[in-house]
């Protein structure tokens, strides 16, 4: 939701079906630029594949970043268009 794009890669559903099973994303696409370090920080604890070291539900909720979002009057939070695009144009690839 953040870029408006997943951060697997891959060329076809199968692809990016298969980069999910294997826990490999990256955030080195230019969507990804103006994507917080902190955010990106929260999102890669949420994506590890050991369960046991994954992000609890508590957890990602006192993540500093979440933790800055819910402080956050609505007026302040910024959404770039691209991310609105992104996400239809993955839809509909799907």
């Amino acid at each position: 939701m953040l870029s408006g794009r997943p951060p697997f890669g891959g060329r076809s559903n199968k692809e990016i079906i298969d980069s999910v099973l294997k826990g490999s994303y990256s955030f080195s696409n230019p969507v990804w630029n103006d994507i917080s370090k902190e955010a990106k920080d929260l999102i890669s604890k949420l994506l590890e594949r050991q369960a046991d070291m994954r992000l609890t539900a508590e957890e990602a909720y006192n993540h500093p970043w979440i933790q800055r979002q819910k402080n956050k009057e609505f007026g302040e939070i910024h959404v770039d268009k691209q991310v609105f695009a992104n996400m239809e144009n993955y839809m509909n690839s799907v």
